[in-house]
């Protein structure tokens, strides 16, 4: 099957994380296991979609920090923001992240 440029990247990506994600099933970080995965980065519609609907499906809780996310075309965050939301997994700002994260300890 050939593939586009886009279609191998997203499925290189996706091999990557699915690899790291059976890393995190049998690697524990003290007593505590791995169960929430934070999402950032570019191609918020392809990538980070898509990891965060792997993630969901592996049983982690996948939490997207929408202002440190982008789209090639920024026009499409908001849908995309959304379909996340909806979907997958919460969409929080990086304030919020901070806030929570200061919350636990």
């Amino acid at each position: 099957m050939l593939l586009d440029d886009d279609s191998r990247k997203t499925l290189e990506i996706e091999r990557c994380l699915q690899g790291r994600l059976r890393l995190a099933q049998t690697r524990h970080h003290g007593c505590k296991k791995v169960e929430v995965i934070v999402l950032t980065g570019i191609h918020l519609d392809w990538c980070i979609e898509g990891n965060a609907r792997l993630a969901r499906d592996n049983g982690y809780l996948p939490i997207v920090i929408g202002d440190a996310c982008g789209c090639q075309k920024p026009e499409q965050e908001k849908a995309a923001m959304e379909r996340i939301n909806n979907f997958f997994a919460p969409v929080i700002s990086s304030e919020t992240f901070v806030k929570l994260l200061k919350q636990s300890t």
